[in-house]
C-alpha cells in the first residue's frame, strides 16, 4: 500500500514540476526544474519495477566451484 502511496505522490511531484516548467521565466529555474523532472521520472520508473533480490551488476555465480 505504501509502494502505491509512493508511486501516485511522485506522479503529482512530476506532474507539478512539468506545468512549473513550462511558465519558468528565468533559465536558470527551467534547467533546474527540468534536471527534477528526470529524476523524478527515472524514481517513477524505479517505483515500477517489480523488486528483486538479485543483483543487477553482480557477477554470475559458479556451481561447479561450489563445494
Amino acid at each position: 500500500m505504501d509502494e502505491q502511496l509512493d508511486r501516485k505522490q511522485l506522479q503529482r511531484k512530476l506532474a507539478l514540476c512539468r506545468r512549473l516548467t513550462e511558465i519558468a521565466c528565468d533559465p536558470a529555474t527551467s534547467s533546474r526544474l527540468a534536471k527534477l523532472v528526470e529524476e523524478l521520472e527515472h524514481s517513477l520508473q524505479e517505483a515500477e519495477m517489480p523488486a528483486t533480490d538479485t543483483d543487477p551488476d553482480a557477477e554470475p555465480m559458479d556451481l561447479w566451484s561450489v563445494a
